[in-house]
C-alpha cells in the first residue's frame, strides 16, 4: 500500500491512520517524521517502522538514511576545488534541501568562499520542483546583476532546467559556470553536459528496509536501529 503526504503533516497524520487501519507488518517512510502527533501515533501502533532518506539521533523506530549538510558541504569543496569564486544555488523549499543548503553556505564560510552564509546567491521554488522551475530560478539568479560561476541545484531536475538556461544565454557549461545536482536522475548522464551530480544508493536503501522489517516481523531483534549509508559523488562534464 503506497501514500504520498508531500511535505503536509497533517496529510501525513492522517495518511498514517489509513496505514494502521489496515494493520500492515512493517510500515516504511522516505522521510523524517515530523510531527509529534504521527511520532505518538506510530510509536503506539507497536507496528515496525522505518524512516529513510535522512538522519536523525531521535527515529521513532529504525532509520536508514544519510547527511544532507554532509551533501552540501562536499559540494561546496567540488566548488571550491574547481576556484570558484562566485557560488550560488537553487534550491527547494522542503527541509531536506534547505539542510543541504545549510551544509553548503557553511563549508563556503568555512573555506573562505563566502563571508557570511547570508551572502550565498539563493533562488527557493516550491517542491516538488519540475525542470521549468530551474530555468526560472537560475533567470531569476541572473537578473540579480551578481557573477555567478558556480551553481548547486538541490535536485537533478532543477539542475537539469538551469542547464537548458544556461545553453539558451550562451553561457558554457562548465568553462563559465560550474552545475552540480542531486538524486543522479537516468537522464543525468545523457545531458549535454553531462550533469555531475550527488548519487543515493536507493536500491541499498531499500534492501536494507525490506530485511529490518522482515526481521522485525519475525520476531527477532535489531540490534542496529540507525544506518548510515552515505552518497556518492558522480564527477562529469558540467563541474
Amino acid at each position: 500500500m503506497l501514500g504520498e503526504s508531500g511535505y503536509d503533516d497533517a496529510d501525513e497524520v492522517q495518511l498514517f491512520e489509513n496505514l494502521i487501519s489496515r494493520g500492515p507488518d512493517g510500515i516504511v517512510l522516505t522521510r523524517v517524521v515530523q510531527s509529534e502527533l504521527a511520532r505518538q501515533r506510530l510509536a503506539s501502533s507497536g507496528i515496525p517502522v522505518v524512516e529513510t532518506w535522512d538522519l536523525t539521533d531521535n527515529p521513532v523506530d529504525m532509520l536508514i538514511g544519510f547527511s544532507h549538510e554532509q551533501v552540501g558541504a562536499c559540494v561546496a569543496d567540488i566548488m571550491i576545488k574547481r576556484g570558484v569564486k562566485y557560488p550560488a544555488m537553487i534550491s527547494g523549499n522542503d527541509p531536506r534541501a534547505r539542510r543541504r543548503r545549510i551544509g553548503y553556505a557553511k563549508r563556503l564560510v568555512e573555506k573562505g568562499c563566502l563571508r557570511t552564509e547570508e551572502d550565498l546567491q539563493v533562488a527557493e521554488v516550491p517542491a516538488p520542483a519540475p525542470m521549468g522551475y530551474g530555468r526560472r530560478a537560475f533567470r531569476e539568479l541572473l537578473a540579480r546583476q551578481v557573477p555567478i560561476d558556480g551553481l548547486f541545484c538541490s535536485t537533478d531536475m532543477l539542475a537539469l532546467g538551469a542547464l537548458i538556461e544556461a545553453q539558451h544565454r550562451k553561457i558554457i557549461v562548465p568553462d563559465q559556470l560550474a552545475v552540480v545536482g542531486f538524486g543522479d536522475l537516468v537522464i543525468a548522464a545523457d545531458t549535454s553536459p553531462a550533469l555531475t551530480t550527488v548519487r543515493i544508493n536507493g536500491q541499498k536503501l531499500g534492501t536494507l528496509a525490506a530485511e529490518l522489517i522482515m526481521r522485525r516481523a519475525s520476531g527477532n531483534l535489531v540490534p542496529d536501529k540507525i544506518h548510515d549509508i552515505g552518497f556518492e559523488v558522480v564527477m562529469r562534464e558540467s563541474a
